[in-house]
């Protein structure tokens, strides 16, 4: 079941994706002005997909953890990483 943060995520990497495509599209890059506002917008996502990526990882690491009995010990600190991360 997919959280509010969940989807956050997804709606960011979807957005990312897009812009990423947007900027390496030739009618996009020949138009200087369109070019450079997809490049800000790209850079103003810079950070928060690495953040979100970094979440992805820790949740994938913690649920394994959670499975697998000699991972068990770093389920705390997973769970401290993962809150960490989407605060």
């Amino acid at each position: 079941m997919a959280t509010d943060f969940d989807n956050l995520v997804a709606d960011l990497e979807r957005s990312y994706g897009e812009l990423q495509a947007r900027m390496s599209d030739p009618a996009v890059y020949n138009h200087h002005r369109e070019a450079a506002d997809v490049g800000r917008r790209l850079k103003e996502l810079e950070h928060p997909h690495k953040l979100a990526q970094e979440w992805e990882a820790a949740r994938d690491d913690l649920a394994a953890a959670r499975e697998d009995p000699d991972l068990r010990e770093l389920v705390p600190e997973l769970e401290e990483r993962t809150g960490r991360l989407q605060d």
